[in-house]
């Protein structure tokens, strides 16, 4: 960087001149109001150097009544100084010079200052010293091996002269001229004063520079003169100084290695890489003026290494084709690795046949990594068939080709290049060698055979060097999905319990596999063309469950589930006994992959046990409605519900009855079959309501059997999910805790209580008709005017079946002989015409659901209780019976 000089005033020249400078002039004005008085000039008196200026100002003094307060400039002497209408001055030869300031609104006042020009001399220029800056190295130069960028600092010395540029210049003898020039102006510097001492200006010449385009040097070696020279604001120049000294610059070489036609990329690494003709061009830079004959150029690894070419222009240039296996070329070829790149080379042979070897300069660009080559091929191994479910050759519409193919490391080696290599798929009808891309099996047309397509992949590198592989195999598409049903099985949602077993042990597969679009057959089935998953969710430890995969593949770490599903024939055998909630989904699978739609199942097996109740029962000493009993339950399944029952003794109950009256208990668990978790614990509270009896007397023909009978035993039962009833856990009853009944006599109370029903028999489905049974008890009064005995009066039916630790009956809940409440329902009075009896009817209509009739037609038999007011009961010792049909 070159200093700047710094120019002073060389002086001020004495006030010369008009003695009315800088006076004001007082003119008489005629009318009052509008009188200019005076015009002043600022500054006064100055100087101004040859080729500078100076800024004058002007103010006129006038009444208020004067709006022009403009003026206008003029010079006494245009030779020696002007002056503009702004009041600019500029000196332009040494001398004395008034500048004029009128009033335009009265010319006949106005002001002057004085201004002296000075200058004249003629500066001074030499040439203090010349260093040599080599790398950022400053050292004084060897006049006879000069090199490189030449500081050159010259002393500059006025002599009373504005000074505006200062210029070096280098002139060789064996060509080239070159300058360099510092402007020195009056916006950044003050000019150089006659009196002041000299002042150093550095400027810098490189003597290395050359043409870009054909690498001729600006200066040649050899001896060289520097002058000085400083020129003036007038343009004048001062006196040359010179001094002599010899260049002797290196020469060099520029080599650059390109591509063209190609890409570029970076490897795994970030390593840049670039494809294409490769171009190296050599750019030789002879400050000595050698002349070159011709030039080899080399790339290592290139077909042929070096080419030797002549210079056009000043150039050598030499082309590597990409696309040509004819030699020069690198098609095919991998130059250069991760770790480093291949350096471009040039040698000269001058006209005297010497060989040359400049050195290559740090502005070229000489190395590349270079990759035309392909991947190594992907190769038939490289490809698994028959997987993601496909057999013999068959893709279907899930199919993946990307997913059946894994590049081998030589593949992604990519022959130690670019590498991050990726590939696609071509297809052909098998044999034509017609290919194209495809990524998505569905594109494909559906075939008969499962040969119809030749397959090949194409891998390409980063650079997009790609290479076609041999037909890796030949397949066939079938894009429709096969159809499953089921044919034999379970029931849907079968509940086995005790003394019962599934349905069926095997599921048989019912499958088709349809034709394609365009009548193309179906890839067809294999051996195991079904996929099966099924799970198991069982007791665990006391009160626990857990889940298992029985049929498919669990995962790892276990977690019950089935990660896939298992192969299997048309035939799926399950398990039958082991107690569990099972979950079985199956579809079928064609040899091209395609899946019907799942079908899924669900059975439930408790068959092994019931419920079990246990815990002291503990006994209030007053029985009476509202009394609560309290046990516990659990289950090596499903805990569902709980009920309690009163036992009353033989002596109250007429034949073929167990004496147990059931009413409902409260559950604190409510297993349900299928809800995937198991209830397996219970607590049970069991609370008299309303049909408590505290005693109850069987009357058959009018006649009462015993007349109180209280209950003598309290049992708790549970149910579990799958309809097993569990053992009582019972309690007994003492009579002194129970009140006394109230006797019921005939004659006395009433003369007879009876049940009836109609019609016989009841249809439950179907257009067939009665579906309902209506029925009465009728108490016989004593005389027209007895009143009824009872408050109300509740229907029974007597369970036909059911056990404990068996299977309860599923319409009444309960075990064989026991009493369920159907309905409770108020008294009616029909008042008959003496001698006609007096008649207290109740009447119930009871309508079977189809649990009433399971299968088959099944006959029950249903009593009636008459209740007092205190809780005394009469049992109609004859039952009605009504058959229900399926």
């Amino acid at each position: 960087m070159q200093p700047v000089v710094r120019l002073s005033l060389l002086g001020v020249l004495a006030f010369a001149g008009l003695t009315a400078c800088g006076d004001k002039v007082n003119v008489t004005q005629p009318v009052q109001g509008t009188v200019v008085h005076s015009v002043t000039v600022a500054p006064a008196a100055a100087s101004v150097a040859v080729g500078s200026s100076i800024q004058l100002a002007a103010s006129v003094d006038a009444d208020a009544g004067v709006t022009d307060r403009t003026v206008v400039w003029s010079t006494s002497d245009a030779a020696t100084a002007t002056v503009d209408n702004t009041g600019k001055v500029s000196g332009v030869k040494a001398g004395a010079v008034t500048i004029i300031a009128k009033s335009n609104a009265n010319t006949a006042v106005s002001g002057a200052a004085a201004i002296t020009v000075t200058g004249g001399g003629v500066p001074t220029v030499t040439i203090s010293s010349i260093s040599q800056n080599i790398g950022g190295v400053s050292t004084p130069v060897d006049v006879t091996n000069a090199k490189g960028q030449l500081d050159i600092v010259v002393n500059v010395e006025a002599n009373g002269q504005v000074i505006k540029t200062v210029t070096a210049t280098i002139t060789c003898t064996n060509g080239g001229t070159k300058s360099a020039s510092q402007s020195v102006n009056l916006t950044n510097l003050a000019p150089l004063a006659a009196e002041a001492s000299a002042v150093p200006i550095t400027l810098s010449i490189n003597t290395t520079t050359f043409s870009a385009t054909t690498g001729a040097p600006d200066l040649k070696n050899g001896p060289c003169t520097i002058s000085a020279v400083a020129t003036t604001g007038t343009g004048s120049q001062s006196a040359t100084n010179s001094t002599q000294l010899v260049l002797n610059n290196t020469d060099v070489v520029i080599i650059k290695a390109s591509t063209a036609g190609g890409a570029s990329a970076q490897d795994v690494n970030g390593a840049p890489w670039v494809s294409g003709n490769l171009t190296v061009t050599a750019t030789p830079v002879l400050y000595s003026g050698t002349t070159i004959a011709n030039a080899t150029l080399g790339f290592a690894g290139a077909s042929p290494a070096t080419q030797t070419v002549p210079l056009t222009n000043g150039v050598a240039t030499a082309t590597w084709s990409a696309t040509s296996a004819t030699n020069p070329t690198v098609k095919g070829l991998t130059l250069g690795t991760s770790a480093a790149g291949i350096t471009a080379t040039a040698t000269f042979l001058d006209n005297q046949g010497n060989t040359l070897t400049p050195a290559s300069t740090a502005t070229s660009t000489p190395t590349l990594r270079l990759d035309n080559q392909g991947p190594p091929a992907v190769v038939a191994a490289d490809f698994t068939a028959n997987t993601q479910n496909t057999a013999n050759g068959w893709v279907g519409k899930a199919f993946t080709f990307t997913k059946a193919i894994t590049l081998s490391a030589a593949t992604k080696g990519d022959n130690a290049g670019v590498d991050k290599v990726t590939f696609t798929t071509q297809s052909s009808p098998a044999g034509a060698g017609t290919w194209t891309t495809f990524s998505d099996v569905n594109t494909l047309a559906e075939t008969s055979t499962s040969t119809a397509y030749d397959l090949r992949a194409v891998a390409c590198d980063a650079l997009n060097n790609c290479t076609n592989s041999a037909v890796l195999t030949q397949f066939g598409v079938d894009l429709t999905a096969p159809t499953a049903s089921t044919l034999t099985g379970p029931k849907a949602n079968e509940i086995v319990g005790i003394g019962s077993a599934l349905s069926a042990a095997t599921v048989t597969v019912g499958a088709t596999d349809p034709q394609g679009a365009g009548g193309v057959t179906g890839s067809g089935f294999g051996g195991t063309p079904v996929l099966a998953t099924e799970t198991r969710l069982f007791p665990n430890g006391a009160t626990g469950q857990q889940s298992a995969c029985v049929i498919g593949t669990a995962p790892v770490p276990a977690d019950g589930t089935c990660a896939t599903p298992a192969a299997s024939t048309l035939t799926i055998n399950l398990i039958t006994t082991d107690p569990g909630q099972y979950a079985l989904s199956y579809t079928v699978i064609d040899q091209a992959g395609n899946t019907a739609t799942a079908i899924n199942s669900a059975y439930y097996i408790d068959n092994t046990a019931a419920p079990a109740i246990s815990g002291g029962i503990s006994i209030p000493a007053n029985i009476v409605a509202g009394s609560a009993f309290t046990s516990s339950g659990v289950d090596n399944m499903d805990f569902a519900s709980a009920q309690a029952f009163l036992h009353y003794p033989a002596a109250g109950m007429p034949a073929g009855l167990t004496g147990r009256i059931i009413f409902p208990a409260s559950s604190s668990a409510a297993g349900v079959a299928f809800d995937n978790t198991l209830s397996r614990s219970s607590n049970i509270t069991a609370t008299l309501g309303s049909q408590f009896y505290r005693s109850l007397n069987t009357i058959t023909a009018g006649a009462i059997a015993n007349p109180i009978v209280k209950p003598d035993v309290l049992g708790i039962r549970g149910t579990d999910a799958a309809n097993n009833l569990s053992a009582p856990n019972t309690a007994s009853l003492p009579a002194a805790n129970i009140a006394n009944g109230t006797t019921l006599a005939v004659g006395t109370d009433l003369t007879d209580f009876t049940i009836s029903g109609t019609p016989a028999a009841v249809t439950i489905s179907g257009t067939s008709t009665p579906k309902a049974f209506t029925l009465s008890a009728v108490v016989t009064a004593t005389s027209p005017t007895a009143g009824t005995p009872f408050s109300s009066v509740c229907f029974y039916i007597q369970s036909p079946t059911g056990a404990e630790n068996g299977q309860i009956n599923k319409a009444t809940g309960a075990a064989t002989g026991d009493l369920v409440l159907l309905n409770c329902t108020p008294v009616t009075v029909t008042s008959g015409s003496p001698p006609a009896p007096k008649l207290i009817t109740s009447t119930f209509v009871f309508t079977p659901t189809a649990v009433y009739a399971p299968g088959a037609a099944q006959a029950y038999n249903i009593y009636a209780v008459g209740v007092t007011a205190n809780g005394d009961a009469l049992l109609t010792g004859t039952p009605v019976a009504v058959t229900v049909n399926p």
